[in-house]
């Protein structure tokens, strides 16, 4: 008898060391592969000398660690937008190429944006602001923590920039702990895209992405933030989003246009929380996941909520994520 069993990533846990390595880049080329943490902080580098890569094509080739488990050692330095914003809506340094995690993880990513007088800089995450025709898809990030006065903070990026058109696609967000320092200054906050707003003129697609974690400051979802113009199609967020006396919602705090998505977290009138699965037992398969998804089973790589399908091996035990049930994803709004 065969038994096929899920096997966990294993990797060696080289941490990053502090320094970026920009040795692997050639502006001749359309196409470089990331292998280390140094490669990955030459990436911020390079966007933020101004370096847009439109029309480049990045392929992450190994597990990235930023930082030990339980250690705030390294201080992440977005790939990306303006390292010392003051104010919410003012953007720099777009990403505007193709991302593929293909399937590896990015472990503990710390991102304050302290400015060393007791305060904290607006903006947070590992990529600051992202502009069409960018991509990204295939990434599992966890652990990430971010700190910020205010603007926009999330696990993957900070926002999507005036112009939209931008496509998040099977990105997974593990235990995010997403905080604005300044809940009384505007800002908007989510465990993958602090916001798409405002760009209800344009489209950010969110497909197959999903996250779990803790979402705290004003305006803030379980995915983003303010999603103007978001859609997300196929996504859950578990855990909490909000801080209690601003708008906060399950997927977004507002806006945004859901298909198929999921969480239990509920906010105001105006929140997008998508289907309460607290309440509602889901039964039909044409109102589950999908195929992007697979059970967490076995090895618990996600405390029990549905893991991508790039994340194990084929074990016909761990089929597509079909008949959800409240118990499946819970959480709850703050």
């Amino acid at each position: 008898l065969l038994l096929t069993v899920l096997i966990p990533k294993l990797s060696a846990q080289t941490i990053w060391d502090g320094t970026a390595d920009v040795s692997w880049y050639d502006a001749s080329q359309n196409y470089f592969d990331i292998y280390t943490p140094e490669e990955l902080a030459g990436l911020a580098q390079l966007v933020n000398s101004g370096i847009d890569f439109n029309g480049v094509e990045i392929n992450l080739q190994d597990d990235i660690w930023l930082n030990a488990d339980n250690s705030t050692v390294n201080n992440w330095t977005m790939i990306g937008g303006d390292q010392t914003e003051t104010t919410k809506e003012h953007y720099a340094n777009f990403f505007r190429g193709t991302f593929h995690g293909n399937g590896h993880y990015i472990h503990n990513m710390y991102c304050s944006r302290d400015n060393g007088s007791g305060g904290f800089y607006y903006h947070a995450g590992l990529f600051g602001d992202l502009k069409t025709p960018c991509l990204i898809d295939s990434l599992v990030i966890i652990n990430p923590i971010t700190r910020a006065t205010g603007g926009f903070q999330g696990g993957l990026a900070a926002c999507v920039a005036p112009g939209g058109n931008v496509t998040i696609s099977k990105v997974l967000v593990i235990n995010a702990d997403i905080n604005q320092n300044h809940s009384s200054v505007d800002g908007h906050n989510g465990a993958i895209i602090g916001g798409v707003y405002p760009n209800e003129s344009a489209v950010t697609y969110i497909t197959n992405c999903a996250a779990t974690g803790t979402v705290y400051g004003q305006y803030s979802g379980g995915l983003t933030g303010g999603a103007g113009g978001g859609i997300f199609t196929n996504c859950y967020f578990s855990g909490t989003a909000g801080n209690g006396s601003y708008g906060c919602g399950g997927i977004a705090s507002h806006s945004g246009t859901l298909v198929n998505c999921y969480s239990p977290t509920l906010g105001g009138s105006s929140a997008t929380n998508g289907i309460n699965i607290n309440n509602v037992s889901l039964t039909n398969p044409s109102a589950t996941l999908g195929d992007a998804y697979r059970p967490d089973c076995l090895l618990s790589i996600n405390g029990g909520y549905p893991i991508m399908e790039f994340m194990i091996c084929n074990d016909p035990s761990c089929g597509p994520v079909t008949n959800l049930f409240a118990s499946d994803i819970q959480g709850s709004s703050a």
